[in-house]
């Protein structure tokens, strides 16, 4: 049993075969993955849409649940067993058509992980927080390097599995998966799965109904504290609403990092479900000297945030965007400047 505070480190699977294993099952699944037609077409169909526009099929005209089953099922059956973006592999849950098929289909949060690649540069740390399958966590861990390191949080069971696949097939040596969930407070609580979307995974009950399990939770601080990492580089945040629990749990950190790239979706309706205050969470990261902006999903910019307010009211129901707060690189800190760039976009 674990005890609270004392997290699981793991860099494989141990319930589900070997690394060689893992990495022979990669190259296979990879030329598979390029040799399904299904899979291609709809990532070229998907690619040009609008950014939003896959989303608003998916949640708009395929809710009807017959419609919603077929269409799982349908991508259930095309998924492959990994997806390449350059370097970085990524195993899709096949049991996930959500999150893993937007991965194959190549639509999954294209903006944010453009920026991802814009900021993040050799020897930096970067903080996966809700891993999911190890998307950013494989885009991180070829951006950081060698001398890097990424720290990964997942307390899902079902993707912790798939992180731990991906970070092997990366041959990632500077990843440490931890599965548990970032919260305000150290301790145990339950975690309510969704049934078609791991990524919607929450750690308050949403509705009746809900399957759940008891996880671990730690605070971010106190999990650096035992890791002796004193600062961060770039942290990423997705938790369904809980978010301000993850930020309130590691305060110290964002205090004692220098300049930082913290990137979060922002769901004010989550974090109203969880008992969170939008606005109080946006000024929760303004408190903690950090500058907002939001991601702009059709031309990837970066908008300074001036009427919070605004911002909350247009992403309202399910509707959700993504908040960059970032703290200044030092005018007169040249070397760290020339270490860590002010953003600039790389495209596809």
């Amino acid at each position: 049993m674990n005890h609270p505070g004392r997290p699981i480190d793991s860099s494989r699977d141990s319930s589900s075969g070997s690394s060689l294993e893992y990495e022979a099952a990669g190259a296979a699944s990879q030329s598979a993955a390029q040799g399904n037609p299904l899979t291609s077409a709809l990532g070229w169909l998907f690619g040009k849409l609008p950014s939003d526009f896959p989303e608003f099929i998916y949640t708009v005209l395929l809710r009807p649940w017959p419609l919603r089953q077929l269409t799982n099922f349908a991508i259930q059956k095309s998924l492959p067993a990994t997806v390449s973006y350059g370097p970085a592999v990524v195993h899709l849950n096949p049991t996930d058509p959500v999150v893993s098929g937007a991965l194959a289909f190549r639509v999954y949060e294209n903006p944010e992980r453009n920026f991802l690649l814009s900021r993040c540069r050799p020897g930096m740390t970067f903080l996966d927080i809700g891993a999911n399958v190890g998307y950013y966590t494989a885009l991180a861990t070829h951006a950081v390097g060698p001398r890097g390191q990424v720290i990964s949080l997942e307390p899902d069971p079902e993707s912790f599995r798939y992180l731990n696949r991906t970070v092997t097939a990366n041959s990632a040596s500077n990843v440490r998966c931890f599965r548990v969930a970032a919260s305000e407070t150290p301790g145990r609580r339950r975690l309510y799965r969704s049934r078609d979307n791991r990524g919607d995974n929450r750690i308050y009950e949403p509705s009746p109904g809900w399957e759940s399990l008891e996880i671990e939770t730690v605070t971010v601080d106190g999990l650096l504290e035992q890791l002796e990492i004193p600062s961060v580089d770039f942290i990423k945040i997705d938790v369904q609403g809980a978010e301000g629990a993850v930020i309130g749990g590691m305060k110290e950190t964002i205090r004692h990092s220098g300049p930082l790239a913290l990137m979060t979706e922002f769901w004010p309706a989550g974090l109203a479900q969880y008992g969170t205050n939008p606005l109080d969470f946006l000024n929760q990261l303004e408190d903690l000297g950090l500058t907002l902006y939001e991601l702009k999903k059709g031309s990837e910019a970066l908008v300074p945030v001036r009427d919070k307010a605004d911002l909350i009211g247009r992403y309202h129901g399910r509707k959700y965007g993504t908040i960059i707060a970032l703290r200044p690189i030092p005018v007169a800190s040249p070397s760290v400047a020339a270490r860590v760039p002010e953003p600039a976009f790389v495209p596809d």
